[in-house]
């Protein structure tokens, strides 16, 4: 893993970042903590690895030089690298200086980030282009001038331009009448204005002078094919040997052509035939200790004119490839007071997570803290605090902590029994997470929910604290909400919102739950039974279907005319039953006239 994006997450309760991104072995280029407060941090020693060459940090993200295991050097492996040695922000607008009483260069962007106008962004490593116009004198004859090499520097050296400058040299019944890539001639040529661009950080590219006679008229040469060629060496461990072989990989390129087109030449990287007894190849690299730009087997690989030559990486056999388990401790410190010593002591609570896992199982990683055993004679126990003076975050024993990969320090506050304490208020924060699938984004928001139980209090107030679950603001294209979950993967206790969950003083996260919206399929027309039995409603014409009708009803099956013929039936039933009581009422009147 080379780069880690951290920006979704805050520090709240954090205090310690020893070693936290520096591990053994560890490769990391790029970290991106834009969106975390390292204000309340106590402590970060060497939380960066040495290879680290890019930062995202945010406005309230302060640094300290102790937080890089390693200053960058100015030549050696950075510069072989193509680094400067210098931090610079990607706008450009600021760089780290060569000056001893501004400090070294980490102690300079230090400095930068504690600065009350600092407004965060991205900082790197700064990248160097370089190109050298040589003499190339032609046999006999004596060239003035001095060699020249521009060097252009930035943030990213992909966008860094060099402008060929005008001819330096000059030399008796010669004109210098451009410049090439080769000596001879037969590489890309360039004349003075012309723009090299396309590349690549740490490029040190020579350009020979081209000289004519000024006595000879010029005729103009056809170019001839570039030709490339990609070495693959078997670069086997020390003391041993490589069995096959992989053959040079040749190609050229005819003219007519641009010196542009001829620079970085994309060809893609051959696979692998070479075998060392106890070992797998694991890649090719531009040098032979992996210290270099690394490529797989069919991914492309950007060329210059001649030969590029690519080394085989190799891994033991029983080396493998899934990452290690990530390690979690927290620290219980005695915390005495001044000139005082307690007695007992409280082991380091650790714990690892195994792979395979992905990066939100290892933030906020939660536990719950452990009891004292820690004695001071007079004084009485008050409780953890993430700081030795007790201004930090305060947890009584088995609350829940959150934890970031690394060590987390807790430190015994203590009070003297005759003066009693007035206990603090407990928080609780339930916080909801959009907990997206892998690739895809959600927008909206949902506030962590925060509140906190005021003394007096018992013990027994602060366990299984019950509270409504929120709603969800989160929206996901393409997938819909079905409820909040303890765990990202679904697998721990679920609630839909206005659900009670229960709760302990400290930190509880909800991950959102989605399901993928799948788009209903037209419903089934049933074919319309045949009646055994003529009747009225069979003989009568069909009625006539309305615009949307399809023919039945979906959770009944009955049919429109049907329904309309038993509505008919209903109407005549009552109305001959109206006129049948009619005429019994004028039946009874006329026999009373008779009588």
């Amino acid at each position: 893993m080379d780069k880690i994006i951290l920006k979704g997450w805050t520090t709240s309760g954090l205090t310690s970042m020893d070693q936290m991104f520096a591990r053994s072995g560890s490769r990391l280029l790029e970290v991106d903590l834009s969106g975390w407060n390292t204000r309340s941090l106590s402590s970060g020693q060497a939380a960066f690895p040495a290879t680290l060459s890019v930062l995202h940090l945010g406005k309230d993200t302060r640094l300290d030089p102790s937080y890089f295991a390693d200053e960058p050097s100015k030549g050696g492996a950075v510069e072989s690298a193509g680094f400067t040695g210098h931090w610079i922000r990607s706008d450009g607008k600021w760089e780290t200086e060569t000056d001893d009483e501004l400090g070294t260069d980490n102690e300079q962007l230090a400095d930068l980030t504690n600065l009350r106008r600092f407004k965060g962004g991205t900082f790197g490593w700064q990248q160097f282009v370089e190109v050298s116009f040589e003499k190339n004198a032609p046999t006999g004859v004596e060239v003035s001038g001095d060699p020249v090499k521009v060097r252009e520097v930035g943030f990213d050296a992909s966008a860094l331009k060099v402008v060929v400058p005008a001819p330096m040299f000059n030399a008796k019944n010669y004109r210098c009448s451009g410049w090439n890539t080769l000596a001879n001639g037969l590489g890309a040529g360039y004349v003075q204005g012309s723009t090299i661009t396309g590349l690549t950080r740490g490029t040190k590219m020579p350009l020979y002078a081209q000289w004519r006679s000024s006595s000879v008229p010029h005729t103009p040469v056809e170019p001839l094919p570039i030709r490339y060629k990609v070495r693959y060496v078997a670069n086997a461990p020390t003391g041993l040997v490589a069995t096959g072989s992989v053959p040079d990989d040749q190609f050229e390129v005819s003219p007519p052509f641009k010196g542009v087109n001829l620079l970085h030449y994309s060809h893609k990287v051959t696979a692998s035939l070479y075998q060392v007894e106890g070992y797998r190849f694991v890649g090719w690299d531009l040098r032979a200790d992996g210290g270099g730009a690394s490529y797989q087997p069919g991914e492309e690989v950007l060329l210059m004119p001649g030969v590029t030559i690519l080394y085989a990486r190799w891994a033991r056999s029983t080396t493998p490839i899934s990452p290690l388990p990530v390690q979690y401790r927290v620290r219980y410190v005695a915390n005495e007071p001044a000139g005082l010593s307690a007695t007992g002591s409280v082991a380091d609570d650790v714990f690892q997570v195994d792979p395979p896992f992905k990066g939100v199982d290892l933030l906020r990683r939660e536990r719950a803290t452990v009891e004292n055993r820690y004695q001071v004679v007079g004084y009485r126990f008050a409780g953890w605090n993430s700081r030795a003076d007790g201004t930090g975050a305060s947890y009584i024993p088995g609350a829940r902590l959150s934890l970031m990969p690394g060590v987390t320090t807790l430190y015994a506050q203590w009070a003297k029994p005759s003066s009693p304490v007035e206990p603090l208020p407990v928080e609780y924060r339930v916080r909801y997470v959009a907990n997206e699938p892998a690739g895809l984004s959600a927008t909206g928001s949902v506030a962590d929910d925060v509140f906190r139980v005021d003394p007096p209090y018992k013990g027994s107030d602060l366990v299984n604290r019950a509270r409504k679950v929120s709603g969800n603001s989160y929206v996901l294209d393409g997938y819909r909400f079905t409820g909040w979950n303890t765990k990202a993967d679904g697998k721990g206790v679920s609630y839909r919102p206005g659900v009670e969950a229960s709760l302990m003083p400290g930190v509880t996260t909800l991950y959102a739950q989605w399901a993928k919206v799948v788009a209903p399929s037209a419903p089934s027309i049933p074919a319309k039974p045949s009646p055994s039995v003529p009747s009225a409603a069979s003989s009568a014409s069909p009625l006539p279907r309305m615009a949307g009708d399809n023919g039945g009803l979906a959770k009944t099956g009955a049919s429109i005319a049907t329904m309309l013929f038993m509505s008919i039936l209903l109407l005549v039933s009552a109305s001959l039953l109206l006129l049948g009581r009619r005429n019994r009422s004028s039946n009874g009147r006329s026999n009373l006239v008779k009588r």
